[in-house]
């Protein structure tokens, strides 16, 4: 049975009941609270006692809430237990808001019935409604984990608890009671790396317009990988285990010094994927993670073999769209990194396209080699595949000789061959090449440059050189003849006239020198004839118009004296084509016309071989048939000059390049 006992100070005294109860006073009453310090921390109040009655008294105290007849039932009160003196004081300290009207009654409590007087109200400034006392949890814990917090000064009712933060996340609370209540772990918050390391994570919890900031002490559960696992390029990897989830995961490969940042990508607790875009070092490679901003050394790939399919073999001639090997478990991300290597480092291999797992490639030289036989291997995290294919070298032009910085650099190089030795001669230097003794010596250095041209001519197993402004202490016209038995150069008549050489040749013991001057501001041509027995020049007159209009080239085909270039064939008339020379009449006779102006040899040497004739153009070697005047080209590798062919007991070799500084063998049997 529920009574209520108002007291009131008049001559009257009212007796009201809760419900349908009306409870006598029966002796017992206590005065109207007074409500004294009101802070932060709660509220005091004080009564008095007027009479206690027949019954003993249990509880005495007060009783408070937002109605206006706070009762025990519902509301939240502070108390003692026993006989209550003549006055007492009590502060509330929980449980009231900041800024809220409360009612607060005088209550005595027997074991029959609780006795209350009249409520009065106050505005509250807030009470300590917030005391932690524990913390619950597994000894490591991870996402999703429930924990428990016990605490002091809760209310029965979640009204006074409005948010829960755990690293600034707000979480869901559950299980709430006046003890304390639980939370769940989130997935999502912003991970401190201080946190995880010293274990001590934030939880804010906010009542009313209190906040109070604490400090839970947890330990995470660190990542766990799994065994090593056999794998294959594929464009994504995995990493297994347990405790993996992370909302930030950055993943770098750190093998050998490097480090690559990969993409990778949390997929769950157990699995993080990531793509393999990267040139490992090795089969088991290193990599470093961040998870929950920890960061983890991780062993976990072995990646398996990468080979050539078994059974590949290059030795034949390149068909016409090229090389195409095939490769297993090839990487797909790498980029400018070579993936098939080559037994003979001087030699280059060049991927030209990709298309899965098979390559097309070519093959390039980078320094000196002779054996056009190597092999090719698949290459991945650094090591080269246990098989191999044979691979034929079936470029026309094979590096046998290194070729000096003096003589790469310069604007044109002559070649002339005596005595089984080739002789190449530029503007500044004169070297001597044997491809099967000593390679390539320089005899003589001269220091300097020249814009003019020169020429070489052999005769009787000597050279005859025409320096034009090149030898030191020459005048423009100076010719020589050079021994290469002895090495030495002997000084011979100079040259009559300094012109363009258009051509040069020989016939009968005579040196015939074609050269166009420039004669009162027109060109003219003049003939030259060198006696070699004498050592005199004279002048053959030659009509107006020149046996060939621009340079040409002259060459032997056993006992014949051909000539290739833009040549007269008429009064007034000339022609493209191959010129006979008539050791009789002493005029050239055309031969065989040539379709293609753009390929003609313009002074370069001519090599024959059969019907087929070879000379330098350019960055291009020439093939021309001596019978049907047809012209075929190879785009070969740049060269300087377009004189510096020469044959050598059956070989052709020809001078190289500055990106290229080589002499090369050429073999027109790959053209």
């Amino acid at each position: 049975m529920k009574a209520f006992v108002f007291l009131i100070i008049s001559s009257f005294l009212f007796c009201s009941c809760k419900e349908e109860d009306l409870i006598p006073i029966s002796g017992m009453s206590v005065s109207v609270p007074t409500v004294g310090l009101v802070d932060e921390n709660g509220a005091e109040f004080s009564a008095e006692v007027r009479s206690l009655g027949i019954d003993p008294v249990l509880e005495y105290g007060f009783v408070y809430g937002v109605s206006d007849r706070p009762d025990l039932d519902s509301d939240p009160k502070v108390s003692l237990v026993g006989v209550p003196p003549q006055s007492f004081t009590l502060k509330a300290d929980k449980d009231l808001l900041n800024g809220r009207t409360y009612y607060v009654a005088s209550f005595l409590r027997t074991s029959n019935t609780t006795y209350y007087s009249e409520a009065i109200d106050f505005v509250s400034k807030g009470s300590k409604n917030f005391i932690l006392q524990n913390v619950v949890s597994n000894e490591k814990v991870y996402f999703g984990d429930s924990i428990t917090i016990e605490a002091a000064n809760l209310k029965a009712s979640t009204e006074f608890l409005l948010k829960v933060k755990f690293e600034d996340v707000e979480v869901p609370i559950f299980d709430y009671s006046t003890n304390g209540f639980k939370f769940i772990i989130p997935r999502e918050f912003t991970y401190r790396q201080s946190a995880f390391e010293s274990g001590s994570f934030k939880l804010q919890v906010q009542i009313g317009d209190l906040v109070y900031d604490l400090t839970l002490p947890l330990k995470f559960q660190e990542p766990v990988f799994g065994p090593v696992k056999l794998v294959e390029y594929e464009p994504e990897w995995t990493f297994t285990g347990d405790f993996l989830y992370s909302s930030r995961c950055i993943l770098y490969y750190v093998d050998g010094g490097l480090e690559k940042q990969l993409v990778a990508e949390v997929v769950d607790d157990h699995t993080i994927k990531f793509e393999p875009n990267a040139f490992f070092l090795n089969k088991n490679p290193l990599f470093r993670i961040e998870l929950r901003s920890q960061f983890y050394d991780v062993r976990q790939i072995e990646i398996s073999d990468t080979d050539l399919v078994p059974g590949q073999d290059f030795t034949g001639r390149t068909p016409e769209r090229g090389r195409i090997v095939k490769v297993k478990n090839l990487n797909p991300f790498l980029s400018n990194v070579p993936k098939l290597l080559s037994s003979n480092p001087a030699i280059r291999i060049n991927m030209t396209e990709e298309l899965g797992n098979e390559i097309r490639f070519s093959y390039f030289p980078q320094d000196v080699f002779r054996d056009r036989q190597f092999d090719i291997y698949a290459n991945n995290f650094g090591q080269k595949s246990a098989n191999s294919a044979p691979v034929l070298y079936d470029l026309p032009m094979l590096p046998i000789s290194g070729l000096p910085q003096e003589l790469s650099s310069i604007n044109e190089v002559y070649g002339i061959t005596t005595l089984g030795k080739g002789y190449f001669f530029s503007d500044n230097s004169f070297y001597q090449f044997d491809p099967e003794g000593n390679g390539l010596i320089n005899l003589l250095s001269i220091g300097g440059s020249s814009e003019e041209e020169g020429f070489l001519a052999t005769f009787s197993n000597k050279l005859y050189v025409s320096t034009f402004e090149a030898f030191p202490q020459s005048n423009s016209n100076s010719f020589y003849e050079f021994d290469p038995i002895s090495n030495q150069f002997k000084s011979l008549s100079p040259v009559p006239f300094n012109g363009e050489v258009l051509g040069q040749f020989i016939s009968n013991g005579n040196l015939y020198l074609d050269l166009r001057l420039m004669i009162s501001g027109a060109y003219q041509v003049r003939r030259l004839v060198y006696n070699f027995t004498n050592d005199i020049w004279s002048e053959i007159p030659i009509d107006s118009l020149p046996p060939f209009f621009s340079k040409y080239s002259a060459f032997r085909d056993g006992d014949e004296l051909y000539a290739i270039g833009e040549g007269k064939i008429g009064a007034a008339q000339y022609d493209f084509g191959i010129f006979q020379w008539d050791s009789i009449s002493k005029e050239w006779e055309l031969s065989q016309r040539i379709a293609s102006a753009a390929k003609l040899p313009r002074g370069a040497n001519v090599v024959v071989r059969g019907d087929l004739a070879y000379f330098q153009l350019e960055s291009q070697i020439i093939q021309l048939d001596l019978r049907s005047g047809s012209l075929t080209n190879e785009n070969s590798f740049a060269s300087l000059g377009g004189k510096s062919l020469i044959e050598i007991n059956g070989k052709i070799y020809i001078v190289g390049s500055p990106d290229l500084p080589f002499i090369f063998e050429f073999d027109p049997e790959y053209m």
